[in-house]
């Protein structure tokens, strides 16, 4: 009888851990210029804007989400469209328990999740370069901020690869 309550106790321990570790898994969503809309940005944020082209007046265009999991959302802020083209735009990415710019990315698609470094997710992004290629660069968090940390073309069989992978993703909701 007691191997019988050992065993059922290791199966729960084994059972828990096991759901423990695929809950802390960080969970990859994707974000495209579709999925950003208008959102209230605090006056201390707006102010380091400059670089994304908007004005006084204008609109502010991201995402509000928490993405190092301290209980505060974060702002991936995208570029006015003047500053978009076929290959994507730049997004700026702000702490928002802090205020503090973190780096800003380029993309059309931006893949947020995977390793996370210093309690924020790599983000992966993909910019067409034509119909036939794109570039996919990964940008991870260095303890100040987002970094390129590696860079591909990426074309033919791999594409078509890539494009799978991208459309089996979630895609970003508020």
């Amino acid at each position: 009888m007691s191997n019988t309550r050992w065993g059922t106790g290791l199966l729960l321990f084994v059972s828990c851990a096991v759901a423990h570790a695929q809950s802390a898994a960080p969970k990859r969503w994707v974000l495209t210029r579709a999925d950003v809309a208008v959102i209230s940005v605090p006056p201390a944020i707006r102010n380091q804007l400059g670089d994304l082209e908007y004005d006084d007046t204008s609109s502010v265009q991201g995402v509000m989400v928490d993405l190092n999991g301290d209980g505060t959302k974060d702002y991936i802020i995208q570029s006015a469209q003047s500053l978009c083209g076929n290959g994507g735009c730049d997004y700026a990415i702000v702490d928002g328990a802090t205020g503090k710019s973190l780096g800003t990315v380029f993309g059309g698609t931006l893949v947020v999740g995977g390793a996370a470094a210093h309690s924020f997710p790599a983000i992966e992004t993909v910019s067409h370069l034509s119909a036939e290629s794109v570039t996919d660069a990964t940008y991870s968090f260095d303890g100040s901020c987002y970094v390129e940390s590696s860079t591909r073309v990426v074309s033919g069989a791999s594409l078509d690869s890539l494009d799978s992978r991208l459309a089996k993703l979630p895609r970003f909701r508020p």
